[in-house]
């Protein structure tokens, strides 16, 4: 008689890290996730006042501190209300330059000066006449 054995498979846990950025609040969460299962290792809200963005940064850097490591995959969550994004075609295909382009190109598109964002480029296709990128 044929003995039944059982195979035991032990699911490897995933680690996540979590920080929301909306206004002057800071949500920041880790957690390990192992299937459907998810297990809250860190959790903290914290508030700062409109005028002082550098105590906002301070109070992510102390949250940051008490996380266990390694902190997994980091996941950054900004509101839609805070993030533009545009297609452009750019007359070049080096990155430096590509930054200064956009840079120059998002000029005309915000309700703000262009120095006070983060600008990011994304190349998606490059031809000879230059780049299609995502800003």
């Amino acid at each position: 008689m044929k003995r039944k054995t059982s195979v035991v498979v032990r699911a490897r846990a995933e680690r996540v890290t979590i920080l929301g950025l909306e206004g002057y609040v800071a949500k920041l969460l880790q957690a390990d996730r192992m299937g459907e299962r998810l297990r809250v290792r860190h959790l903290e809200v914290r508030e700062a006042s409109e005028t002082d963005p550098v105590a906002l940064a301070n109070a992510v850097v102390e949250m940051v501190g008490k996380l266990d490591r390694p902190l997994g995959r980091c996941l950054l969550v900004v509101p839609r209300s805070e993030i533009l994004v545009r297609y452009a075609e750019l007359p070049s295909r080096d990155p430096a330059e590509l930054l200064k382009l956009a840079t120059y190109h998002m000029h005309g598109e915000l309700p703000f000066p262009v120095e006070e964002c983060v600008l990011a480029v994304q190349p998606l296709l490059t031809e000879e006449s230059g780049s299609f990128v995502l800003l």
